[in-house]
């Protein structure tokens, strides 16, 4: 009897067992005062797509060791808004209720403010989902040049 309790014990564990991550908003939101430390390295096609793949990056020549992100409220009466400041790039996100949005971007030659915002994320996010965002915006290039950016995004949970 404890032989099978045993092999039973074993068999639900492997069932509940999922190499797949998923994307929930307690754990991938993004954070004010977060900082994230990278490594930016060559492209490489992963290979196709499915369940229980694997992609091995470990031969992958680097490009960058030093390569961060960092979030932060970069207004106290706009708290809704959080930046992630990235390669001298200020990135604007605002998270509503399930999702994550951008809503616009500067630097010291671009400024661009998308009117309809950008869906980066929507939680959770598990594999086989579709995220999929029509955005526009205006902006401008040097203080001279005015801009006008659309388009869509669309984000699959492939593998």
């Amino acid at each position: 009897m404890e032989k099978l309790t045993y092999i039973l014990i074993m068999w639900i564990t492997a069932l509940s067992i999922n190499c797949q991550n998923r994307l929930t908003q307690k754990q991938n939101s993004l954070r004010a005062s977060d900082n994230l430390f990278k490594q930016q390295v060559e492209f490489k096609e992963p290979g196709s797509s499915g369940r229980n793949l694997i992609w091995d990056f470990r031969m992958l020549t680097m490009l960058n060791n030093n390569y961060s992100l960092k979030y932060f409220i970069p207004n106290s009466t706009q708290m809704d808004t959080i930046c992630g400041l990235e390669h001298h790039t200020r990135y604007y996100y605002s998270q509503k209720r399930d999702s994550v949005w951008s809503t616009g971007f500067e630097n010291t030659t671009t400024m661009m403010k998308y009117n309809s915002h950008e869906l980066r994320m929507k939680f959770p996010f598990n594999y086989g989902d579709t995220l999929f965002s029509l955005f526009n915006g205006e902006g401008e290039y040097g203080h001279l040049i005015k801009l006008n950016v659309s388009g869509y995004t669309r984000v699959v949970a492939d593998a």
